[in-house]
């Protein structure tokens, strides 16, 4: 499976779906990372169909996103006009650091998901 899905372009800018893995890990509450990213609703379908083709993913893959195992991040990123392909394969691989980043803060923003008091 692959971490970056380029969906479109325009030249000057470039539209992708960056693949993350959510931790195993469990947060304050002492519920799975995994678990709180599904149920808090963040887990989704992709922006892209299921299929084997170009601008595909397999279904195991669209399944990982449902179930909260797989994290999808939509960035945009914009190329300079000029760049090599080795400069526009580094601007891929930033935008995809930009992913982990956004992903991470979302994770924080989970961190007593799932918490639970009673008033007495």
């Amino acid at each position: 499976m692959s971490d970056i899905h380029i969906l479109d372009g325009n030249g000057s800018a470039v539209r992708m779906a960056c693949h993350l893995a959510v931790p195993t890990a469990t947060n304050l509450a002492g519920v799975g990372q995994q678990v709180a990213w599904a149920n808090s609703g963040r887990a989704r379908a992709s922006a892209m169909p299921v299929g084997t083709g170009a601008g595909q993913i397999m279904q195991a893959e669209a399944d990982e996103l449902l179930a909260g195992t797989l994290a999808e991040i939509l960035i945009e990123a914009q190329p300079e006009a000029k760049a090599t392909a080795g400069e526009r394969l580094a601007m891929l691989r930033e935008a995809y650091g930009q992913a982990q980043a956004q992903l991470a803060e979302q994770l924080r923003c989970l961190r007593y998901f799932g918490a639970t008091f009673s008033k007495q």
